[in-house]
């Protein structure tokens, strides 16, 4: 069977004439299937067509800015120019990348969240050049 584009979760398809044909004597019968998708382990569905996913930056972007690449649902990859002071749990929206509309031209908006990352461990330099950032502040 064939399953089209833009299907939600509880989806039912009718495919007439693809059912039992247990009786030689009756015409066949129709086959529903119903659908069921499973989570994905990088996008979330929002609401509607909307989808949404979060991606990692280090603290340095996140303080000065800078260009990140993600890969949407299609594979395809996008630049994206990070603000200087951007802070976790803000985002971006890229239009028309989420979800297809069934049996339509339009889709939804992926959502883009950022996680601010902190480094665990620093070395000895490292250490050194934050503390004398940090004095200038």
């Amino acid at each position: 069977v064939r399953i089209p584009r833009g299907v939600h979760n509880g989806t039912t398809i009718k495919y007439p004439g693809l059912g039992d044909n247990f009786f030689n004597t009756l015409p066949r019968g129709d086959l529903y299937v119903e659908i069921h998708i499973q989570p994905h382990h990088k996008f979330a569905v929002l609401h509607g067509m909307d989808l949404e996913m979060s991606t990692d930056i280090d603290c340095i972007t996140a303080m000065i800015g800078g260009d990140i690449e993600i890969s949407g649902l299609d594979l395809k990859t996008f630049s994206i120019n990070v603000p200087p002071g951007i802070q976790t749990g803000q985002g971006f929206r890229l239009k028309d990348q989420g979800l297809w509309e069934l049996h339509g031209s339009t889709r939804g908006n992926l959502l883009v969240k950022i996680n601010v990352t902190v480094p665990k461990v620093l070395n000895p330099e490292q250490v050194e050049m934050l503390t004398k950032i940090s004095s200038t502040l």
